[in-house]
């Protein structure tokens, strides 16, 4: 029986199960597979690195914009602003110059010339 045991275990272990074709055809197509995996992989890592710089270019540039808008609305309010302070200085000016007029007229007493100056102070509000 020992010399059967040994046998037995000597052809076990001398045995090792050989790869089939099936199975070799198999093991490449796993190594086929990872490669493809870690080039995807890779693919996908270059891929989103580049998303993340055109994301930071985007920011860069939104926000050298956003500085220009204002600046430049800014630069516009300001102008808008300048131009009713002078057209509403105008306006000022030739009403209270109306005004005189119209009080020394009065003191004068001179009728006619207080309705015509009436009607030049209601044009020129009408037309301004």
């Amino acid at each position: 029986m020992e010399g059967e045991m040994q046998r037995k275990t000597r052809s076990k272990a001398s045995r090792k199960p050989k790869k089939t074709e099936k199975q070799t055809v198999e093991d490449e197509d796993n190594a086929i597979e990872h490669e493809e995996e870690d080039t995807l992989q890779t693919s996908i890592s270059i891929i989103y690195a580049e998303i993340k710089a055109i994301q930071s270019d985007v920011k860069t540039e939104l926000n050298n914009f956003h500085e220009i808008l204002s600046r430049d609305m800014k630069a516009d309010l300001a102008n808008f602003r300048t131009d009713i302070n002078t057209k509403l200085n105008e306006i000022t000016t030739d009403l209270k110059d109306t005004m005189g007029r119209l009080e020394q007229a009065c003191q004068e007493g001179n009728t006619g010339l207080k309705s015509e100056l009436h009607l030049s102070v209601r044009e020129k509000v009408n037309c301004k």
